[in-house]
């Protein structure tokens, strides 16, 4: 797949499905594709009584609607083992930068958290670290609050070495950075999934595609972060779940762009999962925001359907709402959020996932998932309505496409014999 934009003409000009990957069967038997609910949107019943009707909709969710249950469980940096970081005003927290972390203590914090958090051995849901404060590559942190990683790896490594040339000192510090994110990363990974095989394990933004041009200009995944995604693909290879994330700022709103940003980081993730070490898919689950980015506003049903529509016909697994306690802050914002669930965004989702299953048992066999592809070679034939029309309202009506199958893991052919 791949996504232009052409700023002469304000709408995406081409969708190309170069490869269409091999998927794994989905969460729920015949759901291809699902909506998840993240959204701390507990206080609304228990303080407000106000009933969020998620079901009807076949909204997966936790009981209560808490971010830790059942089927849906997020990590934050405190709330799985002594992740290192620095905390706002620059003071050190476990280490500081992970070189100064005590990686044992970390894993064996990560036991106990996740027997809190986590106590079913058998649990299969979704399960996502967000760990947000560095990023495991050298240059990704080279600006903004990420400085303070690069400034304090420096300073360390000149300290043991106050005669080498500068340069010396900050390629050192570049390697024992990297070696050390990449244990905290890697290992964590590892013995959480060892802990909880069944889970479906990721961290949060991963794949990235850092297209966050405000002005639209420039929204595609550039080859450097390409491979910089490369670079980390010991990342991928260990993990059991993909969840980027195409969080919308204000400046999206009712634009276009949408399309193109959303398209080129759903693009990147299935090109990271279609390269996988191991030869086998994992799930792609699109993290998509409720409101706009440092805002209490609701998408509106365009951006919706041009962020979490498009990621479900590009062949994501499914979409995770996000949304923090200043949603459910007073029964006035609760009571706007179930009118928005129940008579604008519940009926949409549950029209991309009937109609995906729908197609799914049609076309696929119940063996694979329907996308939207250019290539005719991969083409489905009759696909039932409800698929098309739902592609419809989502793609561009400029754009020319067929629908394919992606099929399972063990199935193969036009219909996923």
């Amino acid at each position: 797949l791949f996504i232009k934009y052409n700023l002469t003409m304000q709408h995406l000009c081409c969708f190309y499905l170069l490869a269409i990957s091999v998927g794994i069967p989905p969460p729920i038997p015949y759901r291809p594709f699902v909506s998840v609910w993240n959204v701390d949107s507990n206080r609304c019943l228990g303080k407000f009584h106000v009933n969020i009707d998620l079901s009807s909709f076949d909204i997966i969710h936790n009981p209560n609607e808490q971010y830790v249950g059942d089927n849906m469980v997020i990590f934050y940096a405190a709330l799985l083992g002594l992740y290192p970081k620095y905390d706002p005003n620059g003071n050190p927290v476990n280490g500081g930068i992970p070189q100064n972390g005590n990686i044992s203590a970390h894993y064996e914090k990560c036991v106990v958290d996740l027997e809190q958090r986590m106590p079913d051995p058998e649990y299969s849901g979704i399960a996502v670290i967000d760990w947000e404060a560095w990023r495991p590559l050298w240059e990704r942190n080279g600006w903004g609050s990420g400085l303070i990683y690069q400034n304090n790896s420096i300073a360390k490594v000149k300290k043991a070495h106050p005669n080498w040339p500068m340069h010396k000192i900050v390629s050192q510090a570049k390697s024992e950075f990297e070696k050390a994110a990449k244990n905290y990363m890697l290992g964590t990974l590892n013995l959480v999934r060892l802990l909880r095989p069944k889970a479906k394990w990721g961290y949060y933004l991963f794949p990235d595609c850092y297209n966050y041009d405000k002005t639209g200009k420039d929204l595609t995944c550039h080859s450097s972060t390409i491979s910089d995604n490369n670079d980390i693909e010991w990342l991928f290879d260990a993990s059991t779940a993909l969840f980027p994330s195409t969080y919308l700022g204000l400046w999206f709103k009712n634009t276009e762009a949408t399309l193109a940003y959303v398209g080129n980081r759903v693009k990147e993730a299935m090109r990271v999962d279609f390269n996988r070490k191991s030869g086998t898919s994992v799930p792609v689950y699109v993290y998509n925001n409720i409101v706009y980015r440092r805002s209490n506003e609701l998408l509106t049903m365009k951006d919706v359907i041009d962020s979490s529509g498009l990621a479900s016909v590009l062949g994501s697994s499914g979409v995770v709402f996000w949304g923090d306690s200043r949603i459910s802050e007073s029964k006035e914002t609760c009571e706007e959020l179930k009118y928005y669930v129940e008579q604008l965004l519940g009926p949409y989702m549950k029209q991309a996932s009937d109609s995906a299953t729908e197609c799914s048992i049609q076309s696929c066999s119940g063996h694979g998932r329907c996308v939207m592809s250019t290539n005719p070679s991969h083409k489905v034939e009759n696909a039932p309505k409800s698929f098309l029309s739902f592609l419809n309202t989502t793609v561009p009506t400029d754009v020319k496409y067929d629908v394919c199958c992606q099929c399972y893991d063990g199935f193969t052919g036009n219909n996923c014999q």
